[in-house]
């Protein structure tokens, strides 16, 4: 039986057809691709492998496991000025900006073998590798209710084990699962133009050779606004003066030290990981960070460019993941929230800088400054 809602047309028609209702009948079962174009809730994903022709591997006897990401998780990847639902183009726009191919990105939903999730045991982040090599995150896990649920690399997996006659399909919710080329937590800040402010304190501080070890580690890496722009830090005085890379060199390595390991999680956590835990979605729950301190995360309602915490008094915009120190609750300043990265030079806006992935780990990218 099919966990959520049906998955595929099972008509002897060639039209693309929704159905409501499983099919259990194994008639109605084709290979992974026709199983797929089948049904216009996978087209983006559909099309992406005709165009890298990774169709024609999923026509062979196999048998493989397709971690399909359905259309609405194409359509996080928005046009930056029509601000309207994107798709697959859109995706792609992104891609090139990170230096990324098609190919490697639909290769990394492709697994060999028939994984079965339902047979996977209760647990976080289950490696898996894909077809390419690169590794996949599977979680499996109960919820309040008592049933077992399943997500990789931090989105939910809404439909498990789909049956084809050359594998199974499990059909992924939420965003693209994407392929990070960093084998580190700090190549991948380092590699990011928004955290340079935040990739020469980590240096200065001597916590670069421990991000570049085994961890994992999850990093709640603020953007250079954070320490520089009053809005994000309230005006209050970190301690230590990184307003410029000039002033992060010279600052004290000890101060930037006990400032730094308040941005560092032990362990690898998507964000999924931590919104499953709130009984409620405005429920808090507490994170001790390396330095031994609690980080907060909740959810919070944080339109783009409004004040969060006056948005959660005003009980407006839409509900986002966001971080806060003790200091940040207490003096009233505002609370991070997850980087919105806005790709002028492709033209597309990729939905937010959270969930990406290293071997060694996990970077959040935030907006704010966490006050111990």
């Amino acid at each position: 039986m099919l966990i959520g809602a049906a998955f595929w047309g099972g008509s002897s028609s060639c039209t693309k057809k929704l159905v409501n209702d499983p099919v259990a009948d194994s008639i109605y079962l084709g290979s992974i691709p026709f199983v797929m174009n089948n049904n216009a809730t996978f087209s983006d994903f559909y099309a992406a492998l005709q165009q890298t022709g990774w169709v024609d591997t999923l026509y062979d006897t196999g048998p493989y496991t397709v971690l399909l990401p359905n259309n609405d998780a194409y359509a996080g990847y928005y046009g930056n000025f029509t601000q309207q639902a994107g798709g697959l183009a859109d995706y792609e726009a992104a891609e090139v900006r990170d230096g990324l191919t098609l190919s490697a990105s639909v290769g990394y939903d492709l697994l060999k073998g028939r994984i079965s999730l339902r047979s996977l045991p209760l647990g976080m982040n289950q490696e898996v590798l894909s077809v390419t090599g690169r590794t996949h995150y599977i979680t499996r896990y109960l919820d309040a209710a008592g049933d077992t649920l399943s997500a990789v690399d931090g989105q939910p997996v809404i439909s498990v084990d789909n049956p084809a006659t050359n594998g199974l399909i499990q059909v992924v919710a939420g965003a693209v699962p994407y392929p990070n080329p960093y084998p580190t937590v700090l190549q991948q800040i380092q590699n990011d133009t928004n955290l340079t402010f935040f990739a020469a304190a980590l240096q200065r501080a001597h916590l670069d050779t421990l991000l570049k070890g085994a961890g994992p580690f999850t990093v709640l890496a603020p953007v250079n606004g954070s320490f520089t722009n009053a809005y994000f830090s309230g005006g209050y005085n970190l301690g230590v003066n990184m307003s410029c890379l000039d002033s992060v060199l010279a600052a004290d390595p000890v101060k930037l030290t006990n400032l730094l390991k308040y941005y560092i999680l032990p362990g690898r956590f998507f964000l999924h990981d931590f919104i499953r835990q709130l009984a409620n979605p405005t429920d808090t729950l507490p994170l001790t960070m390396l330095d031994g301190n609690v980080v907060k995360f909740t959810m919070s309602y944080y339109p783009y460019g409004s004040l969060p915490f006056l948005s959660q008094e005003m009980g407006t915009g839409t509900l986002q993941p966001t971080f806060a120190g003790n200091g940040n609750l207490l003096n009233g300043i505002y609370l991070a929230g997850i980087d919105d990265e806005y790709f002028f030079t492709t033209n597309s806006y990729n939905k937010d800088g959270a969930d990406l992935t290293a071997q060694n780990g996990i970077v959040h990218t935030i907006e704010g400054a966490l006050i111990q």
